[in-house]
Formats: C-alpha cells, sequence, structure tokens
C-alpha cells in the first residue's frame, strides 16, 4: 500500500493512499487525522492494523475504511448516526460491552457500521453487532463485539428521503 504526502502547497495534513475498494487501483487524497491504528485487530483480519478512514462526498454517506498493510481490505463503512433508532443507547451498550479495555469510547470517536450488500435483491446491510468505534483524538480504531441478542449480524436498512437517515426494516 503506498502512501504519500500531497504535493501541493494546499494540501497541508493530507496524503494521497492507493485503493483497490472498486476492483482497479485508484489514488485518493486523506486527511492526516483520518488514519488509525488498531491494536487489536478486527475479526478475521489480523495482519492489518492501520486504516485510513475515506471520505469523499460522491459516495455520502458511506465512508471506506482502507487498510493500509493489505490494498484488497476495503470496507464500506456508515456513520451509525444516520440511523434511526436511538443511538444514545446503542453508544452506552457499546461503552458497557468495552468497559475494561483501557479505551474511553464515551468522548470525541464515532461510531461506524459495516456495511454491505446483499447479493439477493440487492438490499443494504448492516453490522449492529459488531460496531466499529474510531477515536480522532488519539488516532486509535477498535471493533467492539455486543453481547446484546437484539442487535443484528445482518439488520437490514432502508434510506427515508424525509428524515434524510436509513430506517431499520423489520424482518418478518
Amino acid at each position: 500500500m503506498s502512501v504519500s504526502t500531497a504535493s501541493d502547497g494546499q494540501s497541508q495534513g493530507r496524503l494521497v493512499i492507493s485503493t483497490l475498494r472498486f476492483g482497479s487501483a485508484e489514488e485518493v487524497v486523506i486527511f492526516a487525522s483520518h488514519l488509525y491504528t488498531f491494536v487489536d485487530p478486527l475479526p478475521g483480519l489480523p495482519d492489518n492494523h492501520r486504516f485510513a478512514l475515506i471520505e469523499e462526498e460522491r459516495y455520502a454517506p458511506l465512508r471506506w475504511m482502507q487498510s493500509l498493510d493489505d490494498p484488497l481490505i476495503c470496507l464500506p463503512l456508515l456513520p451509525a448516526a444516520l440511523l434511526e433508532f436511538d443511538t444514545e443507547k446503542y453508544r452506552a451498550r457499546i461503552t458497557a460491552a468495552d468497559e475494561g479495555s483501557g479505551d474511553d469510547l464515551g468522548q470525541g470517536g464515532s461510531v461506524y457500521l459495516v456495511t454491505r450488500q446483499l447479493q439477493d435483491g440487492g438490499k443494504l446491510v448492516v453490522n449492529l453487532m459488531a460496531p466499529i468505534y474510531l477515536d480522532p483524538g488519539n488516532g486509535t480504531g477498535r471493533q467492539v463485539i455486543l453481547q446484546d441478542p437484539s442487535y443484528s449480524l445482518r439488520q437490514g436498512i432502508v434510506w427515508n428521503a424525509r428524515s434524510r437517515k436509513f430506517g431499520l426494516v423489520c424482518s418478518s
């Protein structure tokens, strides 16, 4: 994975990284403050500790978490704040689940949900059971595993144009 400093005078604090998120190599500019280290690797990605958060208006509200250790790993993320549900209660559950880790998940960071599109019908789902917490203050990230069965590994979501948020799809 290549990372280089942007060369024009306007890009102080920005880096250029390579990504294969759509199958072919492309370079994107990110803020240096969007680099995160995961001390504990994400489940299934034991050799990936360094990530860059890619935020581009053309793909909003999705963000992309590009591994700097493996160019093939790029996870689509959705800010949890864009879901129509009790985000304060959810954040409290995340904090409670992570007690004893030594991290303070209550201040300044953001909660993201790994998102994917299902093959059958193309519906979007998010992983509510294992949110990702990114703390720009110290440049760390961690995935918190919730033991609460009310949160699904594959929760269907649908866009609500009126509220400009995603609603949860109730399973039948």
